[in-house]
């Protein structure tokens, strides 16, 4: 007995659209696609998070540097890292998972946290960002503070004592 065409026209069809969906799910963030992150090239964000500096020419106490792939944000014995994909909202919000390493009388430590960067406009633009961290149980440990975008190479974060 031989299949009707019709029958064997609307598996070729089914087929046909199982394989373009397979293809189109392959392109996206996490996939091993191109899509790993909202920003093409690297972005560095930098502020101050204490009194006004009255130097011409401070140098920051907060560091947020993103890239496609990753996200490290630096302050005063703390530093925040994130390895892999990182999304940004449709209101600019971008919370991001990652590990928040504090510094205290000469000893490190490592607990889970979220950076919640919130951009004044598209994240490859924007000119501001608002900056907070938040340990595991949602409390903030640092911020929020406003932070400007910084081209080029960033100044190193001040240091500070962390006894």
């Amino acid at each position: 007995m031989t299949a009707r065409p019709e029958a064997s026209f609307r598996r070729l069809a089914l087929a046909g659209a199982c394989a373009l969906l397979l293809v189109l799910g392959g392109c996206g963030p996490g996939t091993g696609g191109t899509g790993t992150g909202p920003i093409a090239s690297t972005i560095s964000f930098t502020g101050s998070t204490g009194p006004a500096f009255s130097s011409p020419a401070p140098l920051p106490d907060l560091l947020l540097r993103l890239e496609p792939a990753a996200v490290e944000l630096r302050v005063p014995c703390k530093r925040f890292t994130h390895t892999g994909a990182w999304q940004v909202n449709a209101d600019g919000l971008a919370a991001i998972e990652g590990t928040l390493e504090t510094t205290a009388g000469g000893v490190t430590r490592s607990a889970p946290a979220t950076l919640r960067v919130q951009f004044r406009g598209p994240v490859e633009t924007s000119t501001q960002a608002t900056v907070e961290l938040r340990d595991a149980n949602g409390q903030t440990v640092f911020g929020p503070f406003t932070a400007g975008r910084q081209d080029g190479a960033a100044a190193p974060v001040t240091s500070a004592n962390c006894s």
